[in-house]
């Protein structure tokens, strides 16, 4: 599975942030995964079972244990016919972490939280292409990957999609704060 150019829009406006994503995937579940920050010169990888690595460097999710120290990062569907429940969530995560950022590669965000640079990440419909590498980058990273309720149709992408290919209204946080943010993602209506 191969995403050549996560981030295209930022890609199209000279914007750094964009990633190279590629998975292997068997049964809708993700072996070996890599995402390339080309303009970073980082390469993010991991196989199931194996760990996470940064540049052949082994990599964390951080510790941060209240939402209200967290570094979240979100994006936006091209769809945005939900708008207003999008603007509710991020209004209700916003005033109970440190801060939200809008990076706009999902591959490289979710690989920013295997790392440590993010405490979380969510997304209301991404493609399986845009996350089945990072997502098994981040689980072996030791994040935790979810998926917060459906309050609207448009969020149904990939909803008859099984294991890792499943994107709808992702989240990908660090241990510590998953729940919390699952908690304020599923609560916000």
């Amino acid at each position: 599975m191969i995403d050549p150019i996560d981030g295209t829009t930022n890609y199209a406006h000279g914007h750094s942030q964009v990633g190279v994503s590629v998975a292997f995937v068997v049964d809708a579940v993700a072996q070996a995964g890599a995402v390339l920050a080309p303009f970073q010169g980082e390469l993010f990888s991991a196989t199931l079972g194996g760990g996470a690595f940064c540049n052949g460097e082994p990599i964390h999710a951080t510790e941060t244990t209240t939402l209200s120290d967290a570094l979240i990062a979100t994006g936006f569907p091209y769809d945005r016919v939900n708008v207003d429940a999008i603007c509710r969530r991020l209004r209700d995560l916003l005033r109970t972490c440190r801060d939200i950022r809008r990076i706009g590669a999902a591959s490289v965000d979710i690989s920013w939280v295997a790392c440590g640079r993010l405490d979380a990440f969510y997304e209301e419909t991404l493609s399986p292409w845009d996350g089945a590498a990072a997502c098994l980058i981040a689980k072996e990273a030791g994040a935790k990957v979810g998926h917060y309720p459906y309050d609207h149709d448009s969020q149904k992408k990939t909803e008859h999609y099984q294991a890792d290919l499943f994107m709808d209204n992702i989240v990908v946080a660090a241990p510590h704060v998953f729940e919390e943010v699952m908690k304020t993602l599923a609560a916000s209506k």
